[in-house]
């Protein structure tokens, strides 16, 4: 019985640790996942999206040597 309770237990906490909101990718930045409650997040998210386009014009510029921009495909 002291078994089964130690299983149970055991299984329980290495199912309650994952972070399911962090998706970890070999020599790639991590990815974490943002829940639609977080109105902060939507508001920024929202923001970003509207002003997408300017953002990629300033990265046009010859004189930035180091240039990334990640978006959704």
């Amino acid at each position: 019985m002291k078994t089964k309770i130690l299983i149970t237990f055991l299984l329980l906490s290495l199912t309650a640790c994952k972070n399911s909101n962090k998706i970890e990718r070999e020599n790639q930045p991590t990815i974490y996942s943002v829940e639609n409650e977080d109105k902060e997040m939507a508001e920024a998210i929202e923001k970003a999206n509207q002003t997408l386009t300017d953002f990629n014009a300033v990265l046009s510029n010859p004189k930035i040597e180091v240039k990334s921009l990640k978006v959704k495909f």
